[in-house]
């Protein structure tokens, strides 16, 4: 951390105050590795102001993968009809 001034971190409250996040949420962050150069001094997080505000949170919504992520009905008539073809052209029944 060579070359910050203490201005430039903020503690878990004063990260709160900035974006709004609860103070667990922060911590999670700082956990994470997703709030960079973050450090825990003692029992304390100190994180760069600058990571604080250039944090971009995932998009709102599923994740992709997640099992809330509904399949699209056209995409499991397509895979159905791709089946049916594969198992008439093995039986020989032409398609």
């Amino acid at each position: 951390m060579s070359g910050m001034d203490v201005e430039d971190f903020v503690s878990v409250a004063e990260a709160v105050e900035i974006s709004g996040y609860d103070r667990m949420h922060i911590a999670l962050l700082c956990r994470q590795g997703r709030l960079p150069g973050a450090r825990k001094m003692g029992s304390q997080w100190i994180i760069p102001r600058k990571a604080l505000q250039e944090y971009m949170p995932a998009p709102p919504g599923p994740r992709p993968g997640s099992k809330r992520v509904k399949e699209d009905p056209l995409e499991a008539e397509l895979k159905e009809a791709i089946a049916r073809g594969k198992a008439r052209k093995e039986r020989g029944d032409g398609g």
